[in-house]
């Protein structure tokens, strides 16, 4: 969905205006994958990224966002995946991807080895 909406954009550094009902669990969910594509494109991930931690500290700006089990799960599994195709455009053999026509280089990532594990869970709330 937010590829869908970036494919709109003629830059990518306009931001998107994003809310729901209440602005806070679903807008923050797609925050913090937007918040994350951006750091990934801009080659600016630092070594001990933590979903949680980025979460925790989009809560100090937003109380409540990402709010239910279901979106923590959401942020983390589209992070992931967002994850693995950086890793399979750094792997490539030209390590540089087509935008309108133009070549780009791919910014690389710190020289870590990302590992895909199921997420423990630390999920504050309580469901009523």
């Amino acid at each position: 969905m937010i590829g869908l909406m970036r494919e709109y954009q003629e830059h990518d550094d306009v931001p998107i205006c994003i809310h729901c009902s209440a602005g806070c669990g679903r807008t923050g969910a797609i925050c913090a994958i937007d918040y994350t594509w951006n750091l990934l494109k801009a080659g600016k991930i630092p070594e001990d990224f933590n979903v949680f931690r980025l979460i925790q500290e989009m809560r100090t700006q937003r109380h409540s966002a990402v709010q239910t089990k279901e979106q923590y799960e959401l942020v983390h599994r589209a992070i992931s995946q967002l994850f693995e195709k950086q890793l399979q455009l750094l792997e490539s053999p030209t390590n540089s991807e087509i935008h309108g026509g133009m070549v780009r280089t791919t910014p690389t990532l710190p020289h870590t080895t990302l590992h895909y594990t199921t997420p423990t869970l630390h999920y504050p709330y309580t469901t009523l």
